[in-house]
């Protein structure tokens, strides 16, 4: 199982977005960890919506305490075999764990997986997109 870990802080706008990127995986083995960081914003509101999703576990504190810490949090709460992050304003496509998990099989001796980015902005337009092929450390 993957652990996706998702902090946000102030911008449930953009976390909805996030969350069904994850939720829109074709790898379905995971667990999604939202750990709010002291948010006043409607967060809360919006994880309601993800009450029935089994997947999702909600975390939220406040004061706030820092992205770090809320990484370190939602690592602490994990229950998967592999971690993987994913910030608030960002998007995976549908196959991205699945392929990374794959990565990761294929060498026992691996211990960190990234891919390269494509930067979209809220209106959709791609700025730049970076490809590197998948890269295992």
């Amino acid at each position: 199982m993957v652990s996706v870990i998702i902090t946000t802080h102030n911008r449930c706008n953009l976390l909805d977005r996030a969350i069904q990127s994850v939720l829109n995986q074709i790898y379905k083995d995971f667990e999604l960890i939202v750990v709010a960081d002291g948010c006043t914003d409607g967060t809360d509101s919006l994880m309601k919506k993800y009450e029935s999703e089994k997947r999702i576990q909600y975390i939220h504190y406040s004061p706030a305490k820092g992205g770090n810490y809320a990484r370190n949090k939602g690592a602490q709460n994990s229950r998967g075999e592999f971690i993987a992050f994913l910030d608030d304003d960002d998007e995976w496509l549908p196959e991205k764990l699945e392929l990374q998990v794959a990565k990761i099989r294929e060498d026992p001796e691996c211990v960190l997986v990234y891919t390269g980015i494509r930067v979209v902005y809220v209106n959709e337009c791609i700025e730049y997109t970076l490809s590197l092929k998948p890269m295992v450390i």
